[in-house]
């Protein structure tokens, strides 16, 4: 079934992103002023051979990660430059493809300068942004989602270092996100712990969750 509905993203004020998951492509446009009125100028189309599922635009690190129903995730770079104050996307760079799960990705979230994602199995990874991308997380909330519903949406409360899960059958739960470094011989990589807090159960769907300030909205 077509569990997930295509949605719109935005990136900032000047360029967004439309997918159509089911046909596997995703388009970026790309908003410009002519003749004084504003429009949307599509940049560039990216095809893929199977299911998109998931998309989410990271405005801080200027990216574009794309879930697909394989279980692989790709990671595109947005080029932005500025210009006369304003900012201009200027390419998108070929992406990067990783196969991280065995499963249809189901949710994705930026997590500081990472991101975290879930797969249709309940397994769980937060991947730090790079050219290879490490897994610098790695666990399974499974056992957690019994009798709860799968994953459908994945939030990260950036103030409070807080991770929302909302499942199909309305419940929400909440884990705190322990962030460390973790020391290599040439480099410093972060190390993420995840805590299980408490847990809610609201008695309608819940269609998205918002976060501004210290507080979180359905």
């Amino acid at each position: 079934g077509l569990e997930d509905l295509s949605v719109l993203s935005r990136l900032g004020r000047f360029w967004s992103m439309i997918d159509f998951e089911v046909l596997g492509i995703i388009h970026v446009f790309q908003k410009v002023n002519i003749n004084g009125k504003s429009t949307m100028n599509k940049i560039v189309t990216k095809n893929f051979d199977v299911r998109v599922s998931k998309v989410e635009v990271s405005v801080k690190n200027n990216v574009i990660i794309v879930g697909l129903e394989s279980g692989s995730i790709m990671v595109f770079k947005v080029n932005v430059l500025s210009r006369n104050g304003e900012e201009v996307l200027i390419n998108i760079n070929e992406g990067h493809s990783f196969k991280y799960f065995n499963d249809r990705i189901i949710a994705i979230t930026t997590i500081n300068e990472s991101f975290g994602a879930i797969s249709k199995d309940s397994k769980i990874l937060i991947v730090e942004h790079g050219v290879q991308n490490e897994i610098i997380f790695n666990g399974s909330i499974k056992k957690r989602l019994e009798d709860k519903g799968i994953v459908k949406n994945l939030k990260f409360d950036e103030i409070n270092k807080k991770l929302i899960i909302v499942t199909s059958y309305h419940y929400i739960l909440i884990y705190e996100v322990h962030q460390t470094s973790k020391f290599n011989e040439n480099s410093i990589t972060p190390d993420y712990k995840l805590e299980y807090l408490n847990e809610y159960k609201t008695n309608e769907e819940i269609q998205n969750v918002f976060i501004k300030n210290n507080s979180f909205y359905i």
